[in-house]
Parts: C-alpha cells; structure tokens; sequence
C-alpha cells in the first residue's frame, strides 16, 4: 500500500508540472506567474486595438498569450504602437520567453517594425516580404528595415519620449530596446530614436 500511495504522489507532481504537447513529449508547464505576465496583456481593449497587427502577422495556429498597444496622435488620427507575444514559450525557470511581434497600426494599415521568433514556423507571415534578403536568424534587428521603422511616428518627439520610457522595463523594450540600447548612436545603419 505504501509503494501505491508513493507511486501515485510521484504521478500527480509529474502531471501537476507537466503537459503534453502536440507530438506527445512532455514539456515543463510555464509557471502561471511567470507565464502569464502583467493582468493588462489580454484585457479586452487591448485585444481590440492589436487586432489588425494578430491578423496580418501572427502565424496561424499559435497561441497568443500577451497584447499590447500604445496610442499616438499623429497629424489628427490615432496611430498605434502594438506589441504582441506569441507562440511556444521557452526556457520558463528563468521567467520565460516566446516569439514577439511590434508593429505599427495607422488606419486599416499595419506595418511591421520589429520581430523576434523562437521557432521557424514562428516568423511573422509578412517576413519574406519584409526583408526578402534576411537569413534565417530569427529576429529582423539589424539585417533588416521593415516598412514599419520608416513609419513618420518613430521620428517624433511623442514616441522618441514613450520609447525611452520603456526602454529596458516596459511592455514595449521588445520593441524600442534595440534601438535605445544597442544601438544609442544609430551606428549599425538605422535608429529612430536617433535625433
């Protein structure tokens, strides 16, 4: 009875911290803490205002797990800053990472800035079309210029203030961290926080 009551203790901890995946291996469970990030990520308004950006650059069939947008007014309209996380999330006892997104939304337009994927099947769909000269490194800094980067947005004083801000803290250092860290001087080709 004793080697029962063992065996059945050791078989819930092991399907308490794991899960299967799809080809059946199994995989450490992202610590819901960890995984899940800040309680604004998915909340509704920002499901809504990343729509365009998940639509026409997420891969289909990932999970999405964080949404986040940034709203400037620019000439008169709305322009929106968005950064979306997604996909397989990797290496979870340090805090967890997975493929992210940034791009801007203008109108019905959404034009990619940055891009970060941690799986081939992860790249944004519009990446061959983007940067058709790129490699397979996943990440388009700093081969790459996506239509995105030359956005009139990223030259002005509102988003140069908001990108360092975040820089290295915020939701949105995937997206402006390159730039204000790496590359402060706009030395390896283009920086828009350059001034």
């Amino acid at each position: 009875m004793k080697t029962f009551l063992l065996s059945f203790v050791a078989l819930f901890i092991l399907s308490s911290c794991c899960h299967c995946s799809r080809n059946g291996a199994t995989q450490p469970t992202p610590s819901p803490r960890k995984a899940q990030g800040n309680k604004y990520g998915m909340n509704p308004d920002n499901i809504k205002n990343t729509e365009l950006t998940v639509s026409e650059m997420v891969p289909d069939g990932v999970t999405v797990h964080r949404r986040y947008y940034h709203a400037f007014v620019l000439d008169g309209r709305t322009v929106r800053l968005t950064h979306v996380e997604y996909g397989r999330f990797h290496d979870c006892d340090s805090g967890c990472f997975a493929s992210h997104i940034c791009a801007i939304e203008d109108g019905g337009r959404v034009e990619l800035m940055y891009a970060f994927w941690t799986e081939n099947h992860e790249a944004p769909k519009v990446f061959k079309t983007e940067c058709p000269d790129k490699g397979d490194y996943p990440e388009t800094w700093p081969d790459c210029v996506p239509k995105g980067l030359k956005h009139p947005l990223l030259a002005t004083g509102e988003f140069y203030k908001f990108a360092k801000k975040e820089a290295g803290r915020g939701p949105f250092r995937f997206c402006v961290n390159r730039f204000a860290h790496d590359d402060p001087e706009g030395k390896m080709g283009f920086n828009p926080l350059k001034k």
